[in-house]
């Protein structure tokens, strides 16, 4: 009797350690992909805005 209830609770410590660490590789690369995301959106503002001032520069000229 005392092997089966070690067994289930290793068997249950076990999956909660990988729901945790599935649970956390996901938050993880969300974050990832959000901190990318917010980093590619000002880049591509910043370029945005050196073409439309080069855009200006040439129609002065």
């Amino acid at each position: 009797m005392n092997a089966t209830i070690l067994s289930m609770t290793i068997v249950l410590n076990l999956t909660a350690i990988v729901i945790a660490a599935v649970v956390g590789f996901v938050a993880g690369a969300e974050a990832y992909h959000l901190i990318l995301g917010g980093i590619l959106k000002k880049c591509l503002a910043m370029e945005n805005e050196r073409r439309k001032d080069k855009n200006e520069q040439t129609k002065d000229c």
